[in-house]
């Protein structure tokens, strides 16, 4: 079983991570940031949650700038700020090409954002993953991932190159919904003409998978977002 530690593309230096309010995004960016940090690699996460999220990579400044990845998010004083604030050294950062940088694409307004950087993510210079969680409301059907897609794409401008699995029910997550999430997004992934690039499943779960029932990689995913009461 691949257990996440894989590194994606050297040739593709620029990977964003997008799904709507509460799919996961966030958590995977900062967990593919670090394994690639960890393998050496030059990393930076760009947080483009640009309208009030719940929970946001900048949250973590100072453990990934620790871990060896570059945060480029609003400055410091900006960064509780309820307004469309993109971070001033982002073109810097993503112009970069020594740099591998995971985008973190904050919800419906961040693919908004993205129409106005589009000049950085030419054909094969990018990965663009929609995440989809299909126990949230608005990912829950085939028809109304395959409707989010299209959005995505008219508002960004950008075309989409795969797809992550990430369903999953929080603390209550267990094994059989992420076999089930995953048969549901693999028949997306054929509608669509668009593949399926992982499936990302829970740190503690990780163990109690066989490497029989995907044909695609398992992310093990920790989490260092937490809610207050946790």
């Amino acid at each position: 079983m691949d257990t996440g530690v894989k590194a994606l593309s050297l040739d593709v230096r620029r990977t964003l991570f997008l799904g709507h309010f509460g799919s996961g995004k966030t958590e995977i960016a900062i967990n593919r940031a670090l394994a690639e940090a960890a393998r050496g690699t030059p990393a930076a996460l760009v947080d483009l949650d640009v309208v009030t999220p719940f929970f946001r990579s900048r949250d973590l400044r100072q453990s990934l700038e620790g871990a060896g990845v570059h945060l480029v998010a609003p400055e410091t004083g900006f960064d509780q700020a309820d307004l469309p604030i993109l971070p001033m050294s982002l073109d810097r950062s993503l112009g970069d090409p020594q740099v591998h940088t995971f985008v973190d694409v904050g919800g419906d307004e961040g693919a908004r954002a993205l129409a106005g950087l589009r000049r950085f993510f030419l054909p094969g210079q990018y990965e663009a993953f929609l995440v989809v969680n299909p126990r949230r409301p608005q990912t829950a059907t085939p028809e109304a991932i395959l409707a989010f897609r299209a959005w995505l794409e008219s508002m960004s401008g950008l075309s989409l190159t795969g797809l992550i699995a990430n369903g999953n029910l929080a603390a209550a997550t267990e094994t059989v919904q992420v076999r089930e999430d995953y048969q549901l997004l693999r028949g997306v992934s054929e509608q669509a003409d668009l593949p399926l690039v992982a499936v990302v499943v829970p740190e503690r779960l990780a163990s109690s998978l066989s490497p029989a029932d995907f044909d695609v990689p398992v992310w093990p995913l920790h989490r260092y977002l937490l809610s207050p009461w946790e």
